[in-house]
């Protein structure tokens, strides 16, 4: 299995903190939950062979991305091209603006000031990746492997599409009207979703031939610390 890139490590902290915002609302994930009681002693022992099958609570599927990721073939060539190092240092320079936005420190927070600062950061990362799309956008996407235009094409449909939902995320929360802590996580846990769904913290990267993240990660010095 390919180990990690850099570029890739890029996008994943990109969105590492607004997958954490459901955490800033869910103050009590396990309220109401009693633990259970510890079994008591028996007479007889129950040999394994008769014992009842282990149960463990079902968890949730978890979101990923519906897009269609596109098959970009290997390098052509030792290098990446000029145009392949200027679209991934633009790539990897736009995404890593974002991680300046840290999660909001909601715990004192009441809960409408709490959607309203999570909003904030939505708003925040819905604009930031919206920039990053429009400047891909106008740069040469003919790089040096397979399928190049088709990736770029793809991966910036994508960030400009996990923008839209972030900042339409921002106006829901901060138009919303929250009784409860509950309440908001619901609509938080919703955008998160919806931008799993549009790629986030992929892109498409993950199309990539091996030999295009290796030239990467050696030639591209915004993409060297994620």
């Amino acid at each position: 299995m390919r180990n990690p890139s850099t570029v890739h490590k890029f996008a994943l902290a990109a969105v590492a903190s607004t997958m954490l915002l459901s955490a800033c609302v869910d103050s009590d994930p396990q309220s109401g939950a009693t633990p259970p009681e510890e079994p008591t002693a028996s007479a007889e022992t129950v040999e394994p062979s008769d014992a009842a099958p282990e149960t463990q609570e079902s968890q949730p599927p978890q979101p990923s991305s519906t897009r269609q990721p596109v098959d970009a073939g290997p390098l052509d060539g030792a290098e990446l091209n000029e145009a392949g190092v200027a679209w991934f240092g633009a790539f990897c320079s736009g995404i890593g603006e974002l991680s300046k936005f840290g999660v909001p420190d909601t715990e004192e927070l009441e809960v409408a000031e709490t959607a309203d600062a999570v909003g904030t950061t939505y708003g925040n990362f819905g604009t930031g990746f919206e920039a990053a799309a429009e400047q891909l956008t106008g740069l040469d996407s003919d790089m040096n492997f397979e399928n190049a235009d088709a990736f770029a094409n793809e991966a910036i449909e994508s960030i400009g599409e996990v923008g839209s939902v972030y900042n339409t995320g921002a106006e829901t929360l901060q138009s919303g009207s929250y009784s409860t802590e509950e309440e908001l996580l619901v609509d938080v846990r919703q955008i998160e979703t919806e931008a799993v769904e549009a790629g986030a913290g992929d892109f498409g990267l993950s199309s990539l031939d091996e030999s295009v993240f290796d030239a990467v990660n050696a030639q591209v010095p915004a993409c060297a610390n994620p």
